[in-house]
């Protein structure tokens, strides 16, 4: 079937070949995506900002990357200390009940794969910024 390019009818089958246009598609798919995958979508969003040296726009993508995948960034520094403390022990009980902890994870193996990509980059942009609190979180 051939399209001819005149004509409203001819324009609007263009668009629908060419895929969503931007501003309208990009929040149409945004809306059937689930979490992680927009969590994918804002953490390669940090990373371009970070290949590009904007490491402030890269650190918020990164915490709205984790945002998405349900474990937020401390905001107080009461938080950044009770969650410093709250991961050793959590570690501690893991490695001494090995067998409690296996297959008892709260997310899909594919959002705790992009959290631990997340925080690996902030542990570098925290490297950068001096901020050795909020470094010691994101390693642990």
């Amino acid at each position: 079937m051939i399209l001819r390019s005149s004509g409203p009818v001819g324009q609007r089958l263009r668009g629908v070949d060419r895929g969503p246009r931007p501003g309208v598609g990009v929040a149409f798919l945004a809306g059937l995506a689930d979490a992680g995958t927009r969590a994918g979508w804002e953490r390669q969003l940090a990373e371009a900002h970070l290949g590009f040296g904007g490491t402030g726009k890269g650190r918020l993508h990164l915490g709205q990357a984790l945002e998405l995948l349900g474990t937020p960034l401390p905001h107080t520094n009461r938080q950044l200390g009770l969650s410093v403390l709250r991961q050793p022990t959590l570690q501690a009980v893991h490695r001494a009940f090995p067998n409690q902890a296996i297959g008892q994870g709260r997310r899909l193996p594919r959002e705790s794969l992009e959290a631990s990509r997340a925080y690996m980059r902030l542990t570098e942009v925290f490297w950068f910024a001096n901020d050795v609190p909020a470094l010691v979180h994101a390693s642990l």
